[in-house]
């Protein structure tokens, strides 16, 4: 996504990030919260992500990373079933 998607109404954009701590195995969720008629672009994303890595790492909470592909999609389906699934398209998709 390299620019903001038009929208031709107002709307606010909340976008849901999952994070992983590979160190004590911890896994969550970070909401990234846009502002009133704000757009996402990737560059707030990434601000948002920056943001959010130092404010962990300076909270003793240790480092944490994107989780990739198989590790949102496992999280989605236990918070949904209770159970993981095999992923649609394999490990690769996109």
């Amino acid at each position: 996504m390299s620019e903001a998607i038009k929208f031709d109404y107002p709307a606010e954009f909340e976008i849901k990030v999952w994070v992983v701590n590979d160190e004590t195995g911890q896994k969550g969720q970070t909401t990234i919260s846009l502002g009133n008629f704000e757009l996402p672009t990737k560059e707030k994303i990434q601000s948002h992500l920056d943001g959010l890595h130092n404010e962990l790492k300076e909270a003793g909470a240790g480092e944490f990373r994107l989780a990739t592909k198989r590790e949102a999609w496992d999280a989605v389906c236990i918070e949904k079933t209770g159970t993981t699934f095999a992923m649609p398209k394999g490990e690769g998709w996109d």
